[in-house]
Parts: C-alpha cells; structure tokens; sequence
C-alpha cells in the first residue's frame, strides 16, 4: 500500500498514510489543495492539486463546519536562530558626542566672553577713526584762522560756521565746540554718536603753540577704542 506525506502550513511532515486517510484529511480541512504531498517514488513534492485526479480529492467535500489550517506565519514557532536582543544602553558613539559636547559648550561660551567684547571694541574704534578722519577740515581751517587772526576761532567764526554745520550732519559727530583753552592753545572737541557704547563720550583736540601739531588725547573716551596716537595709556585695558 502506497504510504503518503503531506507538509502542514509550519512545513512540518505528516504522515505516514494511505490514501484513504490523505483524503480524511482533507475533508477535516487539514491540509488544502495547495499543500504539498508526497509519496514513494515521487521525484518531488506537488501540491495537492497536481494529485487530485490519481488521490480522487475531487469526490471528497471539506468539512465547511471546521476551520480550514492556520495560514502560514500565524502561530508559528520563533525561528531557532533568533539574533540575540540588542543590549540596552548607549553606544560608544554616543557617550562620546555626550562627553564632546559637555566639554565644547563651556569652551564655546569663553571663547564667545573674549570675542565678543574684543570685536565691539573693534567695530567700535574703526567708527572712532571716522569721526577723527572727519574733522581734519576743521582742524586745518583753525589753524588758517589763527595765522590771519591772530587767535583761535570759536563756534560763531564765520570761517568755521559751514564745516561745522556738516560735521553736525554726519553719523558719527553729535556737537562740536572750538575754543580757547586756559593755556591759550586752540582746541576743538567733538561728542560722539553711532559708535554704541562710546554715545556721548567726547574727543578733545589741543593744537600746539603755532597750531601746526594737534594732541587728541583729551576728552573721555576710554583708551581702548582710540587710535593709537590718540591715548594717554600706550597699553590700554
């Protein structure tokens, strides 16, 4: 007597049986048209449908009040090698970035403490070369002044009234005054504006005795934003 096998839907082999007892199975909704059969001397396993006519499947009518197999995947038993679990916690990679950015962070902000005021101090005395470069017309109409009049100008000089005029028009000169000092040396002092922190603070020029040298270390604008020339501290902080 021929002796059949067929595969479940977990490719588990059933069997040994006679073809009687494949049948039964059938009608009991074990295994469907599609499920694979063998026997001895079969090359190969075929699905039930390729069989049909020698195993006579088509006189049997499935059991419509049984549940037909558990589709393929439901159910089924774990793969035998199952990767591991990953393990938890973090990569090395990330205590790294973590430990790389506890150390950055600070150095970021002291870097940001010393470049910050370094570069407000910067743009801050390039604006205050501007102011000075814009008032060597005023220093040298001073000077004419004093050689055809024999004394310094002051803020009424007709000669003087047009330039100051403009200099009051510019972003960097809120007043100016020209004058006499107590030693009698012409000066000219200028308040500054646009230069943030420095708003308000002034430059006070000082002409030498016959006005051809002029000292611009006057005024109280802090050192550290004035031209070198204009300090009275070579080594301002």
């Amino acid at each position: 007597m021929t002796q059949w096998f067929y595969a479940d839907d977990q490719r588990n082999r059933v069997g040994p049986m006679s073809a009687d007892e494949l049948r039964e199975h059938y009608r009991q909704r074990r295994l469907r048209r599609d499920s694979l059969v063998w026997s001895e001397g079969m090359v190969q396993w075929l699905p039930l449908e390729r069989l049909a006519l020698e195993l006579d499947i088509d006189s049997v009518t499935p059991d419509a009040t049984l549940p037909p197999p558990v589709p393929t995947g439901i159910g089924a038993a774990p793969p035998a090698n199952r990767a591991p679990p990953r393990k938890q916690g973090m990569s090395g990679c990330l205590i790294a970035l973590i430990v790389c950015a506890v150390v950055a962070v600070p150095m970021i902000a002291i870097l940001a403490a010393i470049a910050i005021p370094a570069y407000n101090d910067y743009t801050q005395k390039a604006k205050v070369a501007e102011a000075i470069a814009m008032v060597a017309p005023v220093k040298a109409a001073i000077a004419e002044h004093g050689v055809r009049e024999g004394r310094c100008p002051d803020n009424d000089s007709a000669d003087l009234a047009p330039l100051l005029a403009q200099l009051a028009q510019s972003p960097r000169i809120a007043a100016t005054r020209v004058g006499t000092l107590e030693g009698g040396h012409c000066a000219f002092e200028i308040t500054l504006r646009g230069i943030g922190a420095q708003d308000g603070k002034t430059l006070l020029f000082e002409a030498d005795d016959d006005v051809s040298r002029w000292d611009c270390s006057g005024g109280d604008l802090p050192d550290r934003v004035r031209p070198a020339q204009c300090r009275t501290n070579p080594n301002p902080t």
